[in-house]
């Protein structure tokens, strides 16, 4: 079905204001790469991506803006998270900037050893500040489980419950840190080669920048979708409560131009793997009963008579 002039325009200025193609410092850009080298090189950043971002992290940081109901499939395909694929290019997007900006300076300065005042050197170019030292590595965000959940806590429940953890929590990180040390260095490697080389707790600044920009992302979307779905009145309930990929990309789209750290044509994703569909115990059991041929139905023998009482009776007979 083409697309209505009034579609092309939404099209044209989202383009426009996400900003130009992502450029490598000394590397090849993608679109000029052969479909078998380009393919690679997706499948690679993909796979990346998923093991850093992955649902818990993703859902522990949906909680933390607010959000208490998110879209986690799509009316495509039910297999594609589509809030997290979202948020997986977005971190594209963040990383590749901030991996530019550091190499271009090193590049500059003559370094070969990322610093912690290179870092808040290039971070001042995206207006981000960095909060506190790079001394240690940050501290893996406590679970509901593992907190001595008092005050409003045991009020709560379900969602809510995890909002209010989520929002006690500061200073720490919900990725899986070995993980996106990997990440890290792999963005760094795709800017220049050799990469520049970084600590351990250079690396974990860069992972809380990136987490604090996409839960303040994800905190824009949840009021622009309750602000747009209200009705005439300000008292008037939300039309909708679940976020979804629309309202992320749309609060993207305003920021990018404001916010360097994201501006930048979002780069494409693998979708992940096919899950093998479960089948429940109840169809299991209707399949194999469909399967199975059919058994005849079993005929009772007749039982004998025995000697005795037929002895018996041909006494009392005579």
């Amino acid at each position: 079905m083409p697309k209505t002039q009034a579609e092309i325009l939404d099209d044209n200025h989202a383009i426009s204001a996400l900003g130009a193609e992502l450029l490598p410092l000394h590397g090849e850009s993608e679109s000029k790469l052969s479909h078998t080298r380009r393919a690679e090189r997706i499948r690679a950043r993909s796979e990346l991506l998923r093991s850093v971002l992955k649902p818990e992290s993703t859902r522990r940081m949906v909680r933390k803006a607010g959000i208490s109901s998110y879209a986690t499939s799509s009316p495509a395909d039910e297999n594609v998270d589509v809030v997290l694929k979202t948020l997986q290019q977005i971190a594209d997007v963040i990383l590749f900037n901030v991996s530019f900006e550091i190499c271009r300076l090193c590049e500059y300065l003559k370094r070969r050893t990322v610093t912690e005042e290179m870092l808040r050197e290039a971070l001042k170019k995206f207006e981000v500040k960095l909060h506190g030292a790079c001394i240690e590595t940050h501290k893996s965000c406590p679970t509901l489980k593992h907190r001595n959940t008092t005050g409003a806590a045991h009020v709560l429940k379900g969602a809510e419950s995890e909002i209010w953890h989520e929002s006690q929590n500061e200073s720490c990180t919900y990725f899986a840190h070995a993980p996106f040390v990997k990440l890290m260095r792999a963005y760094m490697q795709e800017q220049t080669e050799p990469p520049p080389k970084m600590t351990r707790e250079i690396i974990s600044c860069i992972q809380f920048v990136v987490e604090s920009a996409l839960v303040e992302v994800l905190s824009k979307a949840r009021y622009a979708m309750r602000q747009a779905t209200k009705g005439k009145k300000d008292t008037s309930s939300p039309g909708r409560t679940t976020v979804n990929s629309r309202d992320i990309n749309l609060v993207l789209t305003v920021l990018a131009h404001r916010h360097p750290i994201l501006s930048g044509r979002m780069r494409a994703l693998d979708d992940p793997p096919r899950r093998p569909r479960r089948e429940s115990p109840d169809g299991e059991r209707a399949a194999h009963a469909k399967a199975s041929p059919k058994s005849a139905p079993r005929v009772k023998a007749a039982s004998k008579p025995k000697a005795k009482s037929e002895a018996r009776r041909a006494r009392a007979g005579t």
